[in-house]
């Protein structure tokens, strides 16, 4: 410690404190990085550059927006490197246009409004952490509905790729995607295992937006449906293998235990139960993204957190499976693969 006290006096090191102060105030500006590109998104900034570049004033005009807005929040997203700017002419730059266009293969608009609406959550952190309550209300009807499950296909995608490479399911003849939203996943088996017979599982409404989303991905002949809530309702089957995939965390660990007893009761003979989703290590101490999505579930859910490896693999034993395989997933996730005893 001396040593180092010499070396920051003769200019050679930074404080410890230093360092920290520019790492909290770089984290408490972050909010102004993510409206900027949130509010574009809402008010179609990117889809009304997707025929090509415009003056800031005609697009202002096109937004019905002031010009002094516009160009404020042009600049910012210039200097983002999501705009490029010649004079008074903004486009988007080509390797966002995929992303940020609406029709473009690797689309997150969805999931950008979801993460908007998210926001407005947060600022009500504090009220969530003194009262250990969700804050406000999400809309379960229409189109936020259809928004909020188009938004986890989006985010879903680069864990899609990752699960359908390292979950073999040559093996199995059927399958539960159990709490399974629109249906990535199922589409995605269906895909990669053309033998497979695949059933999704959600609440009524899901359910009848998963059946547009199959007809839209030409699959609804080749995946099942069934309406329901997994902690009461018949799953149907038997089948060869369950999949639960961000769906564990809205639940106590009391309700989880409950869902993976009546999926373990719902398996053929050595079936298995595959369970990918958020997980800190044992000691807590991480991942980043899943210590920080247990405060997204303070604020969006009555009993739900994000659980360790070890509180997964607890409550798949007292449900009457176990643990076979575990892989460490992107997205700050793990798969955990588990057998009935």
């Amino acid at each position: 410690m001396a040593k180092h006290k010499r070396d920051w006096r003769a200019g050679g090191t930074r404080r410890p404190s230093d360092v920290l102060r520019t790492e909290l105030l770089n984290m408490t500006r972050g909010y102004t990085l993510s409206q900027a590109v949130l509010t574009a998104n809402e008010i179609g900034l990117f889809n009304a550059l997707a025929k090509g570049p415009l003056p800031i004033r005609g697009l202002a005009r096109r937004l019905q927006c002031s010009l002094r807005g516009v160009r404020a929040l042009a600049d910012a997203l210039t200097v983002l490197g999501l705009l490029d700017r010649t004079g008074e002419q903004v486009r988007i730059v080509e390797a966002a246009r995929d992303l940020l266009v609406r029709g473009g293969e690797a689309y997150i608009g969805h999931l950008l409004q979801h993460q908007k609406h998210l926001y407005d959550r947060w600022a009500r952190l504090a009220e969530a952490v003194r009262t250990g309550k969700p804050v406000g209300r999400a809309s379960r009807r229409g189109a936020s509905r259809e928004r909020f499950l188009r938004a986890m296909i989006e985010g879903s995608r680069p864990s899609v790729s990752e699960v359908v490479t390292q979950l073999d399911l040559s093996g199995c003849g059927s399958l539960l995607d159990l709490g399974g939203g629109m249906g990535a996943y199922a589409v995605a088996f269906a895909r990669r295992w053309p033998h497979l017979r695949v059933t999704l599982f959600d609440l009524p409404d899901v359910v009848t937006w998963a059946q547009c989303y199959f007809r839209e991905e030409g699959m609804e002949s080749r995946i099942g449906r069934i309406a329901g809530d997994a902690r009461r309702d018949r799953l149907g089957g038997p089948y060869d293998a369950i999949f639960i995939s961000n769906v564990l965390h809205i639940f106590s660990s009391r309700e989880i235990t409950s869902v993976l007893r009546r999926a373990r009761r719902a398996l053929n003979p050595g079936g298995i139960v595959a369970v990918k989703d958020f997980a800190l290590r044992p000691d807590r101490r991480g991942p980043l993204r899943a210590g920080v999505f247990s405060l997204n579930m303070l604020v969006a859910s009555e009993q739900g957190g994000v659980y360790t490896d070890d509180e997964y693999e607890e409550m798949m034993n007292r449900a009457g499976l176990e643990k076979t395989a575990q892989n460490e997933m992107r997205e700050a996730s793990v798969l955990l693969v588990a057998r009935a005893r």
